[in-house]
């Protein structure tokens, strides 16, 4: 099988470039140019130098620099439209006239207010961010035009950005310093580690079935649970877990409820928190 992968150079898409080269005919494409073609998904006259494929993943997007905060800039707003929106459409279009199958990377931000603990595909989207927005309005395209949607709790991983909530953790644990949890640290969320998000691209790929799919762990793990988690695998003797500053959003609760891609994709995820924790570990020390 052929396979695009847009964004196949990011985070994610570094695993599932892996992965699918152990038996597939892979593609990358983006704007960087470690992709086999770079690529501005943004501008359609550019999707003409490729060739037809078997399927498309879209792994492409824009993250504002504050991450999936609630406060982007007018000029990360625009970016988040341009790329995440309209740059899917053009991916979209592009593969329906090629007869291609899409697979489309969703984010648990399209809930917004409405993430709650067992968030499934029947939750209503309610974004509060320019991202989420753009994300959603992404997979409203993609509905429309019978395209897998896997939509992703928070992913994480060696290599991931270092200004997220775990690579932050073990950082601060590394150096022996306070681990800082905001609030009381009873805000839930709920980690699914990257390779389980590639076997669910793999799995995505290989049915043909389509549709919305929640993906994560199906776990809720709470900041506290995780500070003492990252502390006891990564952490100094000098290592301490320290509360600080007020969590505004302390009484967030999330899990995904992955009964329905368990039951149609046969998606399991196969790393609890811990065991992915350790495999970042060992990736970590090289």
């Amino acid at each position: 099988m052929k396979v695009i992968v847009a964004g196949g150079t990011g985070f994610v898409g570094t695993y599932l470039t892996e992965e699918l080269q152990k038996k597939h005919e892979v593609i990358t494409i983006g704007r960087s140019p470690k992709n086999n073609l770079s690529i501005d998904i943004t501008d359609k006259e550019q999707l003409k130098k490729l060739s037809k494929a078997d399927a498309l993943i879209n792994l492409a997007a824009y993250i504002p620099n504050g991450g999936l905060s609630h406060h982007e800039t007018t000029e990360e707003t625009q970016e988040c439209i341009k790329i995440n929106t309209l740059g899917t459409y053009n991916l979209l279009q592009f593969a329906r006239e090629k007869k291609m199958k899409f697979i489309q990377s969703s984010s648990l931000a399209v809930f917004g207010k409405n993430l709650q603990q067992k968030t499934n595909e029947q939750t209503s989207r309610m974004p509060l961010s320019s991202y989420g927005l753009s994300k959603h309005l992404a997979d409203c395209f993609c509905g429309l035009h019978n395209a897998t949607i896997l939509c992703y709790s928070s992913i994480y991983g060696y290599g991931q950005r270092k200004n997220s909530v775990i690579p932050l953790f073990i950082e601060q644990a590394k150096d022996g310093k306070n681990i800082v949890v905001f609030g009381a640290g009873h805000r839930s969320m709920d980690f699914v580690y990257v390779k389980d998000v590639v076997q669910a691209n793999m799995k995505a790929l290989e049915s043909k079935t389509t549709g919305f799919f929640t993906i994560g762990s199906g776990t809720a793990t709470t900041m506290w649970e995780l500070a003492e988690k990252v502390k006891s695998l990564f952490g100094t003797q000098n290592c301490t877990i320290k509360m600080d500053f007020k969590d505004e959003e302390e009484k967030i609760q999330v899990s995904m409820d992955i009964s329905h891609a368990n039951k149609l994709l046969g998606y399991v995820p196969a790393y609890s928190i811990d065991d992915g924790l350790q495999d970042y570990k060992r990736m970590l020390n090289g």
